[in-house]
């Protein structure tokens, strides 16, 4: 993930954004952290919680620019 956000800007235009869809089975943090350290803007455009067998888990979509 970390090689994606250090070579994501290479691949939009300026005005580029890009989508990434996030669930429970990673860092959202971390995420967080790898899209600041390369100056994106987060905007979280979806998200929805399911329940699950035994708890409850969050799906978010964010848009990156």
């Amino acid at each position: 993930m970390t090689a994606f956000f250090d070579r994501g800007r290479d691949h939009l235009t300026r005005r580029g954004r890009m989508l990434v869809l996030f669930g429970p089975s990673g860092d959202l943090d971390f995420l967080r952290e790898l899209a600041a350290r390369r100056d994106f803007t987060v905007e979280t455009v979806a998200g929805v919680t399911v329940l699950g067998r035994e708890e409850s888990v969050s799906y978010y979509t964010f848009r990156m620019s």
